[in-house]
């Protein structure tokens, strides 16, 4: 409602959007791509988004699976595949883009019996006459390389890592195997499939053959003896541990299916690319422990993304598919995508993937994605991005920006009810995106009758036109690339509306429609502020009402916006170009680096901030602020604050204060306290003192105990080493001008002829009363100093904190990061904390210290307290004791990494 009390009816959000219909009589979203789509990313409708489609041209070539040889990217960027002999290994290195060959089985044994990597070997048998032919190859998340060989059945296993010759392991000839290709599973192993025998086998960590479907294997053969004397004694070495026995029904049966490629899932379940040429549309099935999940997922979706001429005669059979978890898309939201390159080599096809479920459910992406000159080698999947094979390069699949939409459509809007008849429309405002090319013109019918609505012929309205000063709403800022558009109803009278919006485009570009706002009843400036003459006369009367219709656009919005002033005083409502100016009610200024949300968070609890200001419980409040990625109400709710991820912790409630301290020398009775034999209490007597004191010393019997000595004495070390294994503190006196004494006198004697009683002494008033410069020899002055210290060391650790801050792990090898946010922390601290206070910053894994933290109360046993994944290698002269490990493994190495053990496979 505005100023002038006009409703408005609203069409925003896919669920008002989807109860408009099409000129079919459908509604616009129950066929997907026919004449209008959803933006879920940006909440808009548009013309339908169609896919383009790459038509080969004459002659083309379309690879062949005989050219599937298999290729994979290591973590650094590194692309390794097999060579067009399939006898060759080949690697192009990210460093300079080079391709050279990386490892052939004729390269072990040269002259010499010396190896390709400059080491002495075992001799051993002669080199193969007939060089290893490869087929599949993959890398492992643990950094090992496997390639499939098909004569020796088998496959070979490099160390990226550490380097040096393959371990070659023979697969048992009793046991069909011909591999065809392989993917990295996420937990170090692989996926191998064999297509000519139709089976799928999982290797684990250390590449033994997994039992896919427990209870199925075969009872393992006992493993060999490597050796044993002649004379029958027990053996002189202990056997080796060997992979259990390989039988077929380890691995997963695929007779039912022709799989063609493969891709492995974050879960370890399968994708399983069938491509048959009955079948004009391929099939992804999914498999977990030798089990198909759910049905199989037909690539016939893609042809909702089609334009209508298109879909005739159209087929999608897949070559090969690739997998890539949690991809960014362009609209900035992350999907699983699975992209398949279709069967003539010239375009791939992606698909968002859903597997939470049994059910695998494929949604095709109206994005385009040509290939140039595929070989037919395979797909790569890198971390975020897929590589194919053209000609001699690896290039990147790249989405190619050639949007295209439906031409024209036309959108029936729902009967709009002003419940009251006759009722005069207003005026409509679109918040839209219309480009220079594209038209969106609106219709309208109106009637008292709702059920005479569908005979009304559709009266043209004007053509909308962009307002110059955003939206009429008071305070609302429109959405980036949008605009409002408005238009004045020219003939929509009656009860019920109706509208029919037609938008056409040329085929690139489309008109965005984010919502529909529909004024009424209509407040006429011609029938509140003129005569009546001005009404006689139909057609000058309509003149009239629309000329001033345009001033009465223009007041409105200034009404509005006066009428909803108070909008700019709410952090929550008002526009995020007031904020600064509403912080400067409260006399600060808002942190550039700040997004929206944390500004309006801190104005709406800054009344509550300012009252906790210098306080613990406010350090923390802004500490969180600026440090939490997820800031939330709880931050400005002291007993949130309480258990939060950043800790404060006082000097004084880690101090020590020596058990004499503790007693109250006015109780009668009070909690009983265990002697101490090593510790010196007054109840002792100062003679004790002297004791101790000379006999530790080696001093004539007699010596007194110094309550004070310079620094610079030769016996300074001594005394203080004394003092503290014996009274448990340094003594230490009072400043000049510190009334810390006479207070302390006062509060226990109340008067100053108590003390002189106590002391036998004539003082006029408490600040006549020395500080001793001497051990007293009285029981009573003896025990005011003693407990005269206890102040002391209070006051020494006082207005002094340590500020403890959690470490995500994401930061926990970044030390950029962990400056960057020590850094912000110590410029929060400085603006908040009292100005006589001093204090330190550091990680949690500096917290957990005898002396610094009270156990039970102080400590945190929690995420990135001491946990070592979190904590960087000791760097020399960047790191603290404590706060690190040494590392003996070098950098990019896995903490945890298989050794791999001897293989039995070989018979």
């Amino acid at each position: 409602m505005d100023a002038n009390q006009t409703l408005y009816k609203l069409v925003l959000g896919r669920d008002n959007w989807a109860e408009c219909i099409d000129d079919s009589g459908a509604f616009i979203f129950a066929s997907p791509a026919e004449e209008f789509s959803w933006n879920a990313q940006r909440s808009e409708v548009t013309l339908g988004v169609r896919l383009n489609v790459f038509h080969s041209a004459p002659g083309n070539v379309a690879p062949d699976q005989s050219d599937r040889r298999g290729a994979a990217q290591d973590r650094f960027g590194n692309l390794y595949w097999i060579a067009d002999s399939r006898t060759e290994l080949l690697v192009n290195s990210v460093g300079d883009g080079v391709t050279t060959h990386f490892w052939s089985s004729t390269d072990e044994i040269s002259a010499g019996c010396r190896s390709r990597y400059d080491a002495f070997v075992d001799c051993g048998p002669p080199a193969p006459s007939t060089p290893l032919s490869f087929s599949g190859l993959a890398i492992t998340t643990e950094h090992y390389l496997i390639a499939g060989v098909r004569n020796p059945a088998g496959f070979v296993v490099f160390d990226l890592f550490h380097g040096g010759p393959p371990r070659q392991v023979a697969w048992p000839p009793a046991i069909p195997f011909a591999p065809f290709a392989m993917a990295a599973a996420p937990d170090g192993g692989v996926w191998i499939l064999d297509q000519d025998n139709a089976r799928l086998w999982e290797l684990d960590r250390t590449f033994a053959v997994a039992v896919q479907k427990p209870g199925q294997a075969a009872t393992p053969a006992a493993p060999p003896e490597i050796f044993r004397p002649a004379d029958s004694s027990p053996p002189g070495r202990p056997q080796i541990e060997c992979a259990p026995a390989i039988a077929v029904e380890m691995a997963a049966d695929l007779s039912a299916i022709k799989a063609i490629a493969m891709a492995v899932l974050p879960d370890n379940s399968v994708l399983l690319l069938e491509s048959s040429p009955a079948n004009p549309f391929s099939s992804i099935y999914r498999f977990r422990s030798g089990d198909q999940l759910g049905e199989a997922a037909s690539l016939s979706v893609a042809q909702d993304l089609l334009a209508p001429a298109d879909r005739a005669g159209f087929t999608l059979r897949g070559f090969d598919l690739s997998f890539i978890a949690a991809e960014q898309t362009p609209e900035g939201a992350r999907q699983n995508i699975t992209y398949v390159v279709g069967e003539n080599g010239d375009q791939a096809w992606a698909f968002t993937t859903a597997f939470s479920t049994d059910q695998l459910a494929l949604t095709p992406i109206a994005e385009y994605y040509p290939m140039r000159m595929f070989g037919g080698i395979g797909l790569i999947a890198g971390e975020t991005q897929v590589f194919y094979d053209s000609r001699d390069i690896w290039a990147p699949l790249v989405m190619q920006k050639r949007p295209r939409y439906a031409e024209s459509g036309v959108i029936f809007t729902q009967v709009f009810d002003a419940r009251q008849p006759d009722c005069v429309w207003h005026r409509l405002v679109m918040d839209a995106a219309i480009p220079g090319d594209a038209v969106v013109r609106i219709y309208s019918r109106a009637a008292n009758d709702r059920s005479h609505l569908s005979v009304q012929q559709w009266a043209p309205e004007p053509a909308p036109y962009p307002r110059d000063d955003g939206p009429e709403l008071p305070w609302v800022t429109e959405a980036a690339g949008l605009s409002a558009w408005e238009l004045l109803f020219q003939q929509a009278v009656g009860q019920y509306l109706q509208l029919k919006i037609a938008v056409s485009g040329n085929g690139k570009i489309t008109p965005r429609l984010r919502a529909l706002r529909i004024y009424y009843p209509r407040f006429s400036y011609r029938d509140h502020y003129l005569p009546a003459v001005y009404r006689q006369d139909q057609r000058s009367a309509s003149f009239v009402e629309r000329f001033l219709a345009n001033f009465e656009g223009f007041y409105t919005a200034l009404e509005d916006r006066i009428a909803t002033v108070q909008t700019l005083l709410d952090a929550r409502s008002t526009p995020a170009e007031a904020l600064a100016w509403l912080a400067n009610w409260f006399g600060v200024a808002l942190d550039p680096a700040w997004t929206e949300a944390q500004r309006r968070l801190f104005l709406k609890n800054a009344a509550m901030f300012f009252e906790a200001r210098g306080t613990v419980p406010g350090l923390i409040m802004a500490l969180r602020l600026a440090l939490e990625d997820c800031a939330d109400p709880s931050i400005f709710q002291p007993s949130a604050n309480v258990r939060a991820g950043i800790r404060i912790v006082e000097r004084f409630r880690t101090r020590r204060l020596p058990t004499g301290m503790l007693e109250d020398p006015q109780a009668e009775t009070g909690l009983p306290i265990k002697p101490q034999t090593s510790m010196w209490t007054p109840a002792q007597g100062a003679a004790d003192l002297d004791q101790r004191y000379s006999a530790a010393q080696q001093l004539p019997p007699g010596t007194q105990y110094p309550i004070s000595m310079p620094s610079n004495d030769g016996g300074y070390a001594a005394w203080t080493v004394f003092s503290t294994a014996t009274l448990g503190f340094i003594p230490a006196a009072p400043g000049g001008k510190s009334s810390l004494w006479p207070a302390f006198l006062s509060s226990r004697y109340g008067v100053i002829s108590e003390l002189n009683s106590t002391y036998s002494s004539s003082y006029a008033t408490f600040f006549d009363v020395p500080f001793p410069e001497a051990l007293p020899r009285q029981a009573q002055p003896l025990l005011d100093w003693y407990q005269f210290q206890g102040i002391l060391l209070v006051g020494a650790a006082a207005h002094q904190f340590t500020v403890y801050l959690p470490l995500a792990p994401g930061d926990a090898q970044n030390t950029n990061a962990q400056r960057a946010k020590m850094s912000l922390a110590e410029r929060v601290i400085e603006l908040e904390k009292p100005a006589h206070a001093t204090y330190e910053v550091k990680f949690y894994w500096a917290f957990f210290r005898v002396g610094d933290a009270r156990l039970g109360d102080d400590t945190v046993l929690d995420q990135s307290s001491r946990a070592t994944q979190l904590l960087l290698p000791a760097v020399l002269g960047d790191t603290y004791t404590g706060s690190t490990y040494l590392a003996r493994q070098l950098p990019g190495e896995p903490r945890y990494r298989p050794f791999l053990k001897r293989s039995c496979l070989a018979p």
